[in-house]
Formats: structure tokens, sequence, C-alpha cells
């Protein structure tokens, strides 16, 4: 029972929080580190990476260009609480915790 209260809360406060993702050009998935509330919450976001408005270098210009960013996947959902431990949940408990992420970043 205390367990279910746990999951409400957290899919309660996961439902108002924008999440900060630090997208790089260097990998295809970022570890992203949110504290909610009592709780830290840590996933990997998988990403595609779509270049556009290349300029080739030249010796004296770098190359140039924009990206944009199109997250893919959460996946290796970990929730700590305040003492740095880990909660555990069901299979299914963290199902639903995923299906509240992705809705907020996918």
């Amino acid at each position: 029972m205390e367990e279910n209260k746990k999951l409400k809360k957290l899919i309660s406060a996961i439902k108002n929080t924008k999440f900060s993702i630090n997208y790089t050009t260097e990998n295809d998935s970022v570890l992203v580190h949110e504290k909610i509330n009592n709780y830290l919450i840590e996933f990997y976001v998988f990403y595609d990476k779509k270049y556009y408005d290349v300029i080739s270098a030249t010796y004296l210009q770098p190359e140039e260009f924009s990206v944009s960013y199109e997250p893919l996947e959460i996946s290796s959902i970990c929730i700590y609480d305040n003492k740095n431990n880990i909660i555990e949940f069901t299979e299914n408990e963290y199902d639903l915790l995923q299906i509240e992420i992705e809705k907020r970043i996918l």
C-alpha cells in the first residue's frame, strides 16, 4: 500500500516536471538526472541527430552546421530516495513511470 502511494505521488510530480536534457553531437544517448521532490530520477534518452545547413570546412573556417535532436527512446529508469537508496517498483509500475516520462520528452 505504501509503495502505491509513492508511485501515485511520483507520477503526479512527473506530470508537472519539464526535464532538462543536455544533448551532444558526440553521442547518441545522454544520462538525465532530475530531482523531483525527494526523489532523484535517472534514465537514458536515446536520440537521433539531424544535421542541416552544413557548410564544409575551409582552411580558415571550420565546418559549420545546425543540428536538431529527436528523442527516440527512454531506458534504464532508476529512482533514488533522499538517502540514495534505490526505490523498488514492480515491472508494471516502472512501465507506468516510463510512459509518463516519455509523454514529457518524446
